[in-house]
């Protein structure tokens, strides 16, 4: 009796995992049939998906912040370049601003376990803010958006 009662849970939990299986698989792809660097990072963040990065980590005391305040307004994913320098006032113009660009792994998987990896190369900008008395913070652009806002707790001004 106790061998059926296994049996029967392992078939259930196999039925299961296969009719589930395709409901995960398409919301981790649901961004794979996307053309286009902008509407990619649209479709990342309307399914609340990580961006896939550089497999490295931030170093440690940094971490990513959602907005940084420049005035008295806030700066915050997705601004523009024109945006960020007609809010900011003069007084509070980047100490540092450095170019370079920077390749990422986008990986893309089919439903019939076809799987490659495509590189895509983005003109980036790191504008850094030593303001006394606060954190280093680094403001970096993706081609000419805010993409990401990191504070370094390691080093204070």
């Amino acid at each position: 009796m106790v061998f059926f009662k296994k049996q029967i849970f392992k078939i259930t939990l196999l039925v299961a995992s296969l009719s589930l299986s395709p409901i995960i698989i398409a919301e981790i792809n649901a961004c794979s049939h996307v053309t286009g660097e902008r509407s990619l990072l649209n479709c990342y963040n309307q399914h609340q998906q990580i961006i896939p990065i550089a497999k490295s980590r931030l170093p440690e005391g940094q971490q990513l912040t959602d907005s940084y305040r420049c005035g008295t307004r806030l700066l915050q994913p997705g601004m523009t370049v024109n945006e960020v320098q007609t809010l900011c006032p003069t007084s509070q113009q980047p100490d540092n601003i450095e170019h370079y660009l920077q390749s990422f792994e986008i990986h893309h998987r089919g439903y019939y376990g076809v799987h490659y990896v495509s590189l895509q190369t983005y003109k980036m900008e790191k504008w850094t803010y030593k303001r006394y008395g606060r954190f280093r913070t680094y403001i970096i652009f993706r081609d000419g958006m805010i993409y990401q806002i990191i504070q370094d707790r390691s080093v204070r001004n």
